[in-house]
């Protein structure tokens, strides 16, 4: 006995295969179609596999590459995206946290605690303010990596130390932290100047001492807030933040040195490239840049 598919015709030999078959997903009798991905340059006959391609990192990062491309030609720096890729977007970066909504949850206790048993303990060195702070900012460095730039923890990778000429002696970086706009929702990195990335990271201490209410922690909040923003501390500062990121970047997949080039022009287009691939986001995207420095 043979069992028959009324759609398609196709002969089944139980009754049992049937059912399985008209319980499929897609169809038997649904046309083919001709889809294609200009971006990804890859071809579909089947929309539920076109929409899911719609959904891939490859996909999102590709789409976003010709996005910047295309208004680069064009002279315009807004990114040109159908409303299927923004919500796409929108649902996927989700995997990493803004800066201002840095996970905190998994900091341990005694972390925090340190930070300012290491206040008490570098005392020592009260009359030597340069001593003092420097051994303090040790403290705020590892907080920051494990934290910002722990390699297990991709949720809070939302902060960018960028160096700009390597080789050169500088150690001018550009500061960059991930943010959505409050009017259009739109995901973006947006670089500060020197000061006011140290303002963000004063705000992220006085935001651990609101959370953790540690005794005694707010006296080395004070401290941080008193002495951050000198400028015999400015070039230490700048020096120790970048390593911290090229340890960092070591320790991850990317462990090429970057290309030094002849000229400025050569330099800068050097950076971009290299500015691009590290604020590409897990899943594959590319948020525009607030206020690049090139």
């Amino acid at each position: 006995m043979t069992f028959i598919c009324q759609k398609c015709n196709k002969i089944f030999k139980s009754n049992y295969h049937l059912s399985v078959h008209n319980k499929r997903k897609t169809p038997c009798n649904e046309q083919k179609e001709n889809l294609n991905c200009e971006s990804c340059g890859v071809n579909f006959n089947r929309k539920l596999h076109y929409d899911a391609h719609l959904k891939t990192k490859k996909h999102i990062h590709n789409i976003s590459i010709d996005s910047i491309h295309n208004n680069s030609i064009n002279g315009n720096n807004n990114n040109i995206l159908n409303k299927s890729t923004l919500l796409n977007i929108a649902k996927l970066t989700l995997v990493v946290n803004t800066f201002d909504k840095t996970n905190l949850n998994n900091i341990k206790y005694e972390t925090i605690k340190n930070l300012y048993d290491m206040h008490k303990v570098n005392s020592k060195f009260i009359n030597k303010p340069i001593t003092y702070f420097h051994e303090n900012f040790k403290q705020l460095k590892e907080l920051l990596k494990d934290i910002h730039f722990n390699i297990r923890d991709k949720h809070n990778h939302n902060l960018k130390i960028l160096l700009l000429l390597p080789g050169s002696g500088s150690n001018a970086c550009e500061y960059l932290i991930l943010e959505i706009d409050p009017n259009t929702q739109e995901i973006h990195w947006n670089r500060l100047e020197y000061h006011e990335f140290i303002d963000k990271l004063l705000e992220f201490l006085e935001r651990l001492q609101l959370t953790y209410n540690i005794e005694g922690f707010e006296e080395y909040v004070e401290y941080m807030n008193n002495e951050f923003h000198k400028e015999e501390y400015k070039s230490f500062i700048e020096r120790d933040l970048m390593l911290l990121y090229k340890n960092y970047n070591k320790d991850t997949e990317r462990k090429k040195d970057r290309k030094i080039g002849k000229t400025l022009n050569e330099n800068a287009k050097l950076y971009k490239k290299y500015r691009e691939e590290e604020l590409i986001l897990p899943n594959g995207y590319l948020p525009k840049i607030v206020n690049p420095l090139i």
